[in-house]
């Protein structure tokens, strides 16, 4: 319905900064890249905090694919990520004891 589609733009409809691909070298911090790449795997919950003299992009998204690119120049893992219902913005404690009139809420 119409007021359905009213309060969507008017809850999202701010824009914001996403991340929806990150990519980085291995080779760049081989310490602290390496082990991390050689295990995530779909599934893992990554935090992406990025700043600008702009904006500051502080994420949670789910990995949705990993790539891994092996070429003479060096070692590029490529996350595609996805952000919907991460992060505690979707979740919410309730402010009763469990299994009182409050509830719990997702």
């Amino acid at each position: 319905s119409r007021s359905i589609a009213e309060w969507l733009l008017l809850s999202q409809g701010d824009p914001q900064i996403q991340c929806r691909q990150l990519q980085f070298r291995v080779e760049d911090d081989p310490d602290v890249l390496a082990p991390i790449a050689a295990v995530i795997e779909e599934g893992w919950l990554v935090r992406i905090v990025k700043s600008t003299t702009a904006e500051t992009l502080d994420m949670q998204a789910h990995v949705i694919g990993v790539s891994h690119d092996f070429r003479f120049t060096g070692w590029t893992v490529t996350l595609t990520l996805d952000a919907t219902r991460t992060g505690y913005s979707f979740f919410k404690w309730g402010t009763s004891n469990w299994g009182g009139t409050a509830g719990w809420s997702f």
